[in-house]
């Protein structure tokens, strides 16, 4: 089935400002936009949003069954605060994990549950 968003993105690639180096690859449609008390976008909460669409299936690649969830918070001092739990994970699928975790500009921690 094709992409129904694919037509806004071309047209951005064709129109918008700058558009070869500024043009989204990707459109995503949120069901609302976070924002501040005062009412503007809370762009902390976007980049959480974004950032869940790439880690969870990154992390599932690398800790398959093992990786019981994914929580991503605005905040911490890289500007996102990431925690994976791992069911019953060995030090070498956790070194894994955060060695996919040490490219992104962000914090993370690791929680690791008992194996049941």
């Amino acid at each position: 089935m094709p992409d129904p968003l694919s037509p806004l993105v071309q047209c951005s690639h064709k129109h918008g400002p700058e558009a070869l180096s500024n043009a989204p690859k990707n459109v995503y449609v949120v069901d609302a936009i976070p924002l501040t008390a005062v009412g503007k976008g809370y762009r902390p909460g976007l980049r959480a949003d974004a950032a869940v669409r790439v880690l969870e299936p990154l992390l599932k690649s690398v800790a398959a069954d093992s990786l019981l969830g994914v929580k991503i918070e605005a905040g911490g001092r890289r500007g996102l605060q990431v925690t994976g739990t791992l069911r019953g994970a060995s030090d070498t699928l956790q070194r894994a994990v955060s060695a996919e975790l040490d490219k992104f500009a962000l914090g993370y921690s690791i929680v690791v549950r008992d194996g049941r």
